[in-house]
Parts: structure tokens; C-alpha cells; sequence
């Protein structure tokens, strides 16, 4: 697990697809690696520029993937 600190973010939309289900707001939060290069996870709780968020690895079709991992959520 990493600690990163949030450089922007940004609000995204994500029309529904199927009548009747409601839109999805996700958050895309901008990070920094260890050599500088910029890159975004996306998020389903706002943050801000400034916090300090943990980074985590999870297994998506049969993949590691990263993702940010909430203190006050339990991670199954």
C-alpha cells in the first residue's frame, strides 16, 4: 500500500445507459509517482487537491489493478 497526495480532481458524469437507472458521478483523482509522471484513478467518494489518499492493488479479471483504498470502509 502507497500513500499518495491528491494533486487535482475532477467530476465525472456517466450517462446511464438503460431507461430508468440514474446517472453515475465518479471522481478522477489526479496523483503523482515516484518520478513525477502524472496519472488518475477514479473514484466514487470526492476528495481534494492536498489530501493524502492510500493506493492499493486489487484483482480484476484475473488482473492487479490499482485502486484507492477508504479507512473508514472495510476492504474485502
Amino acid at each position: 500500500m502507497m500513500e499518495k497526495t491528491v494533486l487535482s480532481v475532477s467530476r465525472e458524469v456517466f450517462r446511464a445507459k438503460e431507461p430508468g437507472r440514474k446517472d453515475t458521478v465518479m471522481w478522477r483523482v489526479y496523483m503523482a509517482d515516484e518520478q513525477g509522471h502524472v496519472g488518475y484513478l477514479y473514484s466514487n467518494r470526492e476528495c481534494a487537491a492536498g489530501d493524502v489518499v492510500q493506493v492499493g492493488l486489487t484483482e480484476r479479471d484475473g488482473r492487479l489493478r490499482p485502486r484507492l483504498i477508504w479507512p473508514d470502509k472495510p476492504n474485502i
